[in-house]
C-alpha cells in the first residue's frame, strides 16, 4: 500500500514538473523575444506549433514581428533612403478576423 502511494506522488510529481516546464519554457522564449524587439533586433521568431493559449501568443508575436519587420522598418528604410513615397495601411479588418479566430479553451471558464 506504501509502495502505490509513493508511486503514485511520484508520478504526480513528474507530472507536475513537466506541466510547469510546458509552460515556463516557452513564456521565456516570448520574453526573451519582446526583448530583443525592445532593442531593434526583429528578425527573431517563435514558430511554436502549439495548439493552445500559449501558442496562440506565440502565432500572435511572430505575426506582429513580421510586420514590424517587413512594414515598419522596411518603409523606415525607404523613408531614410530619401524616398517619401511610402503608403500606410491601416489593418482593421485584419485585426478582427485575428480576434474571431481566437476562441477560448474549452478547459476554461468564460
Amino acid at each position: 500500500m506504501l509502495a502505490i502511494a509513493l508511486l503514485g506522488a511520484g508520478a504526480a510529481g513528474f507530472y507536475g514538473v513537466a506541466l510547469a516546464r510546458s509552460i515556463r519554457v516557452p513564456l521565456e522564449r516570448g520574453v526573451e523575444m519582446l526583448r530583443e524587439l525592445k532593442q531593434g533586433h526583429v528578425g527573431r521568431r517563435l514558430q511554436m506549433t502549439r495548439r493552445d493559449e500559449i501558442g496562440a501568443l506565440a502565432a500572435a508575436m511572430d505575426s506582429f514581428a513580421e510586420d514590424l519587420q517587413n512594414r515598419v522598418v522596411a518603409s523606415m528604410d525607404q523613408i531614410a533612403a530619401g524616398d517619401l513615397t511610402v503608403e500606410i495601411e491601416q489593418k482593421t479588418a485584419r485585426i478582427s478576423s485575428l480576434r474571431l479566430s481566437t476562441r477560448p479553451s474549452p478547459h476554461c471558464a468564460t
